[in-house]
């Protein structure tokens, strides 16, 4: 709670107002507490100056606060060593995936129209599948490299999301 206490008179030559100050003190058991000091120097016909201020308790509020810094503190390290893993993971697993496609389009250029029809339709999908594989690492990558800033808004083509997304569940949506 809020509490005014007269702070003392005093002959001096001080300005008229003061800024409100955050001061740790120990309790008489030792713990700390935060007040904050606001004072008013008043002078009085006599050129007495009389510091008139108030005290208030902010421990609590000061506790709070250096509680959210640790959290952001601790927030920052995770998502730092997110990115981390992100990138690595990224980066380990373009290879695989570059692979995979390549053997999928070796394999449809040399075995095209000599499969029936179904193992034509298997391999064009397991190129598709591998190609989208690369593009979902590669937009992993990116995001790892995004910082935190907002980007703006922009226009998207739904149909070429929602074509994106039926491609990546044609199997789940197929079986």
């Amino acid at each position: 709670g809020e509490e005014t206490r007269s702070l003392g008179t005093a002959k001096a030559d001080r300005g008229e107002g003061g800024a409100a100050r955050e001061v740790r003190l120990e309790r008489a058991d030792g713990r700390p507490i935060w007040v904050q000091v606001i004072r008013t120097v008043v002078r009085d016909a006599e050129a007495l100056v009389r510091i008139d201020g108030l005290v208030e308790d902010v421990t609590s509020q000061k506790q709070s606060e250096e509680d959210q810094e640790r959290r952001a503190t601790r927030l920052r390290r995770s998502n730092d060593d997110l990115q981390q893993f992100a990138s690595m993971a990224s980066h380990e697993l373009q290879e695989p995936a570059r692979t995979m496609e390549r053997y999928a389009r070796l394999l449809q250029e040399d075995y095209a129209g000599k499969l029936d029809p179904e193992a034509d339709r298997i391999l064009a999908r397991m190129a598709g599948g591998a190609r989208r594989l690369q593009d979902l690492i590669d937009d992993l990558l990116s995001l790892a490299r995004m910082e935190s800033r907002e980007r703006p808004f922009q226009t998207v083509d739904v149909e070429d999301l929602l074509e994106g997304a039926l491609a990546s569940l044609g199997a789940a949506i197929e079986e």
